[in-house]
């Protein structure tokens, strides 16, 4: 129950895997167990002292370590190689379909109807889909202002309130990676619910799996710049992530890699063209895709 501890099979070119809780023997010939726990106290100890204030070297860490990129990789590091985190919901195996979109703009797009409105497409228009911000889209995109998005269908395998476990098989069309942001539609829905891709694997070289996380019901399509930057700076797609009371999670803003900075003030388009002022206060996640945070209105 102490978690840390991965079952590594030595007879087949497989990852290791989470120790199951109903395993009592272990072939010695077969497989070994590895332990984490070494590794996740080290890494407490040196995010410790990150946030003391203590230069990286001092911690045997590298340069890097000073960027909140790197705390946030060990943070996600200290959250796997710790305490096993225990399923909070059940899942049920059934077959369907839903359809994903990835990346900001992509998601951006479906939620205004499938079209990019007013100062967003300028954002839009100066890039092509499949560049720029880190993105990866499941898009038919041109760098013009009529660029348009396709969704790619996918099939559920597994599913629980707090995500899904998606596969893709034959012909393949997407580029995902763990990190990517996406929206979900059910087939024969309107409705598109926000999602993290966590995972990514394939065992076959015909199919895709995709774990993802449920982290909104819905979204808002809005378009956001620095408040600095003035009439040089261009609107840029983003994402407003609605409160979730009982969930205790605030509202969010979600924006490209780079876009968060702690109390720096941005302005905001709706879809009706008001322009309202908002200043960011505390980061939630960072992916290498991907930022996300909360705001007060200013």
């Amino acid at each position: 129950d102490a978690g840390g501890l991965f079952l590594v099979k030595l007879d087949g070119d497989v990852p290791p895997k989470a120790l199951p809780k109903t395993l009592n023997r272990v072939d010695g010939e077969s497989a070994v167990l590895f332990s984490t726990l070494g590794l996740a106290a080290q890494l407490s100890q040196q995010l410790g002292g990150l946030e003391a204030g203590i230069f990286p070297i001092d911690l045997l860490l590298p340069d890097a370590a000073r960027e909140q990129p790197y705390r946030n990789l060990m943070r996600r590091l200290l959250k796997h190689w710790g305490v096993s985190a225990k399923r909070q919901f059940n899942r049920k195996h059934y077959s369907a379909g839903v359809d994903i979109c990835v990346g900001i703009r992509a998601i951006h797009y479906f939620l205004n109807g499938e079209q990019v409105y007013g100062a967003a497409a300028e954002g839009l228009a100066s890039v092509p889909a499949s560049q720029g911000a880190g993105e990866l889209d499941f898009s038919s995109a041109s760098p013009a202002k009529g660029a348009s998005f396709v969704p790619s269908q996918w099939s559920i395998v597994n599913e629980s309130a707090g995500g899904m476990a998606l596969t893709q098989v034959s012909n393949i069309s997407a580029q995902v990676r763990a990190g990517e942001i996406g929206g979900l539609r059910a087939e024969g829905s309107r409705q598109w619910h926000i999602a993290v891709v966590r995972w990514v694997k394939s065992d076959e070289s015909n199919r895709l799996d995709l774990g993802i996380q449920l982290i909104a019901p819905s979204a808002t399509a809005i378009a956001i710049k620095p408040a600095l930057g003035g009439m040089s700076a261009h609107f840029q797609a983003a994402l407003l992530l609605p409160e979730i009371p009982l969930l205790k999670q605030a509202p969010c803003v979600v924006v490209p890699r780079g876009g968060y900075q702690a109390q720096r003030e941005f302005l905001m388009e709706a879809v009706d063209g008001a322009v309202s002022t908002f200043k960011a206060t505390q980061l939630v996640e960072a992916t290498v895709v991907f930022e996300s945070f909360q705001f007060n209105l200013g």
